[in-house]
């Protein structure tokens, strides 16, 4: 498999080295196992974050989830 050479702080360097779980255990594994903090937002997210935005304003008695359902399936292109 081809390899990447990267350069690291000291600090990040301790860090994966105290990961390993053996001598066999490489890098690159270590990193594989790692969750990281920020997962990848989703649509689901965004529609949160939408539904807080909105909240805001004044109210009109149209929620998000109503104006959404009025789209059409095929915006115009």
């Amino acid at each position: 498999m081809p390899t990447k050479t990267i350069s690291i702080e000291l600090d990040a360097y301790e860090k994966l080295a105290a990961a390993k779980k053996g001598p066999r255990d490489s890098f690159s594994k270590v990193i594989r196992r790692t969750h990281f903090e920020n997962p990848a937002p989703t649509g689901a997210d965004l529609l949160g974050h939408l539904d807080k935005l909105f909240a805001n304003l004044p109210d009109d008695g149209v929620s998000l989830a109503d104006a959404l359902a009025e789209l059409p399936e095929d915006p115009p292109s």
